[in-house]
Order: structure tokens, then sequence, then C-alpha cells
């Protein structure tokens, strides 16, 4: 694992190309902040969930494929007003509860 700053980054490599992957955590994190949902309090009540469950999708905790879409509609506002693209759940790399 590689530290730049503040986002920790994990070394993958594919077809002989290395690169570097943001953590679930710390993606979901830049992905919040990016759009001005700087807490998880703020996070929480703009995607209709719970501060704890913000919390346990930020640890790596695996989430019900509801709540994933409740997160990823509610980034997707939050970037609409920014003017930035829309993203998809594998750009968050949620883990789901099987």
């Amino acid at each position: 694992m590689i530290t730049y700053g503040f986002y920790d980054h994990q070394m993958k490599t594919v077809n002989g190309m290395t690169t570097t992957m943001m953590t679930t955590k710390h993606k979901l994190i830049a992905l919040r902040t990016e759009v001005g949902l700087r807490t998880q309090e703020d996070f929480a009540q703009a995607a209709g969930i719970d501060q704890t469950t913000v919390s346990k999708i930020e640890n790596g905790r695996p989430v019900s494929e509801r709540t994933a879409w409740l997160v990823l509609h509610a980034l997707n506002r939050a970037r609409k007003k920014y003017g930035l693209p829309d993203i998809t759940l594998d750009d968050i790399d949620m883990p789901l509860i099987e």
C-alpha cells in the first residue's frame, strides 16, 4: 500500500501494467467531499441512511443493494450540481451483502 497525502492506494498489476487503486473507504470519502458532503452526517442525510451505515460503508463492510443504490443516487444528485458526470456502482466499489 502506498500513501499519497490523505489517501491510501493499493498497487494492482493488470496485463503487465501497474496502477494504484484507491481503497473503498478513501474512494467514497473522496467522492462525497468532492461534491461538498464533507461529513458522514451530511452524506447520510443526503442519501437517506443513518450515519452508522455511512461509517460501515467507509470501513468496507458489505451493504444491501438498496443501500448501495441510495448512496449512488445521492452522489449523482450532488455531482449534477457541480456539473460532474454520473458515476456507477463499479466506481464506488462497495461490497454488497450476498
